[in-house]
């Protein structure tokens, strides 16, 4: 879609197989500090939060140190406050954020312009995918909810997804039982589940959506 709107080049390495140890260094350092410095980040606004929820931290202290003792219990407000600051974890590197770059950080590769490039995924896919990022939607991979994408109304950090995108040449094409799942997989995580295929060259959407059966 980019290289169709003329927004990007594609380029391609002389040896795409080749990389120095010096090059492989550098992008692991870069990965190591980036990680560092969202760790900070993290733990910083783990401690945000624990000071502004102060009071009810230690409410809840001392309510459970009532019930394990009767006699009057002394609170140190700080001590409870920097004992859960200290509980603080490490930032999982699983849930680490990865840059994509938009360019080569650190090209050491002779490389050279791609002009014959074709697409070769489904047509339905890419059509689907450019008429709804052309009406606004913010899209990511939508396998996991048993799609092709998950279209979001707004930018994925403020917004849930609203809909759950499967491209099809047909959708009579789907067979019964698989049309049931992915309704009722949409119904349960609150999403509409929308068929994307062509109608006259044109994409159309057709919403599914999960019903008990009336008595």
């Amino acid at each position: 879609m980019l290289l169709s709107l003329n927004k990007i080049s594609l380029y391609k390495f002389t040896d795409p197989y080749y990389f120095s140890e010096d090059y492989v260094n550098k992008f692991k350092l870069h990965q190591e500090m980036s990680y560092q410095k969202q760790v900070e980040v993290f733990k910083a606004e783990r401690k945000k939060e624990i000071e502004e929820k102060g009071d009810q931290i230690v409410e809840g202290k001392l309510k459970k140190l009532k019930n394990q003792d009767e006699e009057i219990v002394v609170v140190d407000r700080n001590s409870i406050i920097d004992a859960q600051i200290a509980k603080i974890k490490e930032l999982p590197r699983n849930q680490a954020r990865v840059q994509t770059f938009q360019c080569q950080p650190w090209l050491d590769h002779d490389f050279y312009q791609v002009f014959d490039w074709t697409y070769h995924g489904k047509e339905i896919k890419r059509q689907a995918y450019r008429d709804l990022w052309q009406k606004g939607f913010y899209l990511t991979d939508g396998a996991k909810f048993g799609g092709d994408f998950l279209a979001y109304p707004g930018d994925p950090i403020l917004f849930h997804a609203k809909y759950v995108i499967i491209c099809c040449d047909n959708p009579n094409d789907i067979n019964e039982k698989d049309l049931v799942a992915r309704s009722r997989l949409g119904t349960a995580v609150k999403k509409i589940v929308l068929l994307a295929s062509f109608q006259s060259e044109k994409i159309v959407y057709k919403a599914i959506k999960w019903t008990e059966k009336l008595p």
